[in-house]
Parts: C-alpha cells; sequence; structure tokens
C-alpha cells in the first residue's frame, strides 16, 4: 500500500462513521489544506515532507504501518532504492551546533536556503541580495559557507539548488549558535513591526498566569503548532520566505529571584 491508500481508506472509514464528514474536514484533521489533500489523493503532487510526519500521526496507522507510510512519501519524492531509515536521513539534515555554528546563528543562510524554493526564484547572487536586503558581499559569503557546507549545489547551467529538503537543529540542548540566532531572531521581529505593512505580518502576545510544571506540556503543543503551520503554509507555490516565531518566557519577579538566589549560591561556594 502506497500513502495514498493509506490516505484514502482513512477517509473511506471516517466516512462510514460520519456520511456527513467531508474532504475539507478531512484536511483539516490532517493539518492540510483542501486543495493539497485534494491533489494528493489526484496523484497531482506529494505530501509536503514537512507534513508527512505530522499526517502519519494524525492517521493513527501504528508503528508499522507509519513507517510504511513514510517510506512510500519518501519513494514519491525520490528517495527510492534504499531502506527507509537511509532514505529518510537524506531527505533531513541535521545541522550540528559546532560544524553549522554559522548557518545556525546568522539568518541569512537559512532564508538564502529556503529563497530557492520560492517560485520565481533566480540563480543569480544580484536578484537574490536584492530579495533578502543584503549586500552582494554579504550574499557571495553566505553562497559560499553554504556550497562548503554541501547545502547548495550548481548544475552545468549555473543553477542553484537545495542539497536537503529539510533541515533540523538541535532542541532542548544548550547551544550558543541558537542562542544568537534566538537573539537575533527577536531584533528582526522588531525591525518587520515597523517597517512591515500590518496585512503582510501577525506579531500578537499574551500574557497570564501559568502553573510552570506545565511547562515541559507547553512546549509539545508548540512544536505540534509548528508542524502544523509549516503544513499550512508551505505549498507548491511559494512566493516568499517568512519567519515563524513564539515566544514563551517569564516576567514575573519570582524567576529573577530564582536567578539571583543561584548566583549568590555560587558565589558563596566559590569562598
Amino acid at each position: 500500500m502506497d500513502h495514498r491508500s493509506f490516505i484514502e481508506n482513512q477517509f473511506k472509514f471516517r466516512k462510514q462513521q460520519n456520511p456527513a464528514y467531508s474532504l475539507r474536514a478531512f484536511a483539516r484533521d490532517l493539518g492540510l489544506d483542501p486543495s493539497t489533500l485534494s491533489k494528493v489523493l489526484k496523484g497531482e503532487r506529494n505530501i509536503p515532507l514537512s507534513s508527512m510526519e505530522s499526517v502519519a500521526t494524525r492517521l493513527n496507522l501504528g508503528a508499522k504501518n507509519t513507517e510504511k507510510f513514510l517510506s512510500s512519501v519518501l519513494q514519491s519524492k525520490g528517495f527510492g532504492g534504499t531502506s527507509f531509515i537511509e532514505s529518510y536521513s537524506k531527505s533531513v539534515k541535521t545541522l550540528k551546533n559546532d560544524t553549522h555554528f554559522k548557518i545556525i546563528s546568522e539568518w541569512e543562510h537559512l532564508a538564502f536556503l529556503n529563497l530557492i524554493k520560492v517560485k520565481d526564484f533566480q540563480s543569480d547572487l544580484n536578484w537574490i541580495k536584492d530579495r533578502l536586503g543584503i549586500s552582494i558581499e554579504r550574499c557571495k559569503l553566505v553562497f559560499n559557507n553554504l556550497l562548503q557546507a554541501n547545502m547548495v549545489e550548481v548544475n552545468s547551467q549555473g543553477e542553484f539548488s537545495r542539497l536537503h529538503p529539510k533541515l533540523t537543529t538541535s532542541d532542548d540542548i544548550l547551544s550558543l549558535a541558537l542562542k544568537i540566532r534566538h537573539r537575533e531572531d527577536l531584533k528582526k521581529a522588531s525591525l518587520r513591526l515597523w517597517d512591515t505593512p500590518i496585512e503582510e505580518r501577525d506579531i500578537c502576545s499574551v500574557v497570564l498566569p501559568i502553573n510552570t510544571k506545565k511547562i515541559k506540556k507547553a512546549k509539545k503543543i508548540t512544536r505540534k503548532y509548528f508542524k502544523e503551520m509549516e503544513s499550512l503554509l508551505e505549498s507548491e507555490n511559494p512566493d516568499e520566505v517568512y519567519q515563524l516565531s513564539v515566544q514563551l518566557f517569564p516576567l514575573s519577579t519570582q524567576f529573577h529571584k530564582k536567578l539571583k538566589n543561584k548566583y549568590l549560591n555560587s558565589q558563596e561556594s566559590k569562598k
């Protein structure tokens, strides 16, 4: 069974349980755009790599069928002829905090890689530097960093292409590269607040009293949210590169008291 069969069978099953269940509702439950799901079922397009794990989870396939489902998606993307694990490792590149320090910490690198996906992309550094709003010198440096890291390649016609459809970094592990990147992300978000029309951005926040024991669960929900947003926003015809960020951090004084006490205790231990 290929991945489309799994989806079709699940839709039929849910339809039997509820005759009013629509394809639009099914797309919502899978975290896909209705038009994307329709094209997938017709064989006109593939499931985005960024969405395949989320879709497999929502289909409740079980471990064995999940592997078959993901393997089928990867084969439809051209990762055939090897085992599931080998195929998946080719599609997903994990950035290492030491080896890929600049690529993680400096925003232009990931922006460059994602710009390659937009429908009007041109393999021209002058075009790229204009779209990113950076100097030609900076653009050349970023390009060379990506070439040396085997993140991009240039064919005989001079066309640029990504070597890895999906990139990931470490999670919940102390990383100087990520700290620097997050700091720069916050700076860039503050600039976009002033220079980007409101209909082209969405910056919002909420202040609320919380039970800090629920932070771990909140982080899991946040990661699920990001996967769903990837599924919604990534399409076959992207026209711009956006960044989605969510911040959750303490504002109340108790947190700062803990930091102060930790510092005083460390100073005391040094005496």
